[in-house]
């Protein structure tokens, strides 16, 4: 009497195998850039004793012109360690645009722009902002929120962190490796 069962068994395990290949090719295939990218530096933010978030920059080559900061792609990464409403998270952004003293009217026109990509966070999630020549995008995790069309807010976003005019100088060079 043969035995089928294993006949049977390394074709189907062989089918499993390239099935699930093909599906972590995939999968990586639609991750955003900046999963691949390198990093240029990382920081915490901290406020007493708590961490509010983790952040890191990167950049497709881990490098970052300080000359031309917005000449390559880059991707702002921040991992949060405590609930923040969406509320708090934009009113935190109008307040550093103020430091950054960007215009009232650039700062209401983008906040609301913000208010309809965001949510509020809480702790392990992480919001990302990708960089791009036409804007940004702003990302949940891995799902995208939203794309922001426009140069000039993406870039003043980022500032928040990259200025020399920061609220924040020893997180921006941390972030920049500096």
């Amino acid at each position: 009497m043969k035995n089928h069962g294993a006949e049977l068994f390394l074709p189907a395990t062989l089918g499993i195998i390239v099935a699930v290949a093909v599906s972590l090719h995939t999968w990586a295939a639609t991750l955003p850039d900046w999963h691949q990218w390198r990093q240029v530096g990382r920081t915490t933010l901290t406020w007493g004793f708590w961490d509010i978030y983790h952040a890191q920059l990167r950049t497709p080559s881990g490098d970052y012109d300080i000359a031309d900061p917005y000449a390559a792609e880059i991707a702002l990464i921040i991992d949060y360690q405590r609930n923040i409403t969406k509320k708090q998270l934009l009113e935190a952004t109008d307040r550093q645009w103020q430091h950054l003293q960007v215009t009232p009217y650039n700062r209401a026109r983008w906040i609301k722009v913000l208010e309809q990509l965001w949510q509020g966070v809480g702790k392990g999630d992480r919001l990302v902002f990708m960089l791009t020549h036409a804007g940004g995008e702003f990302y949940f995790g891995n799902r995208l929120l939203g794309r922001v069309d426009n140069p000039v807010l993406a870039r003043s976003f980022l500032a928040i962190w990259l200025s020399e005019d920061t609220s924040y100088p020893k997180l921006r060079r941390q972030l920049l490796g500096l």
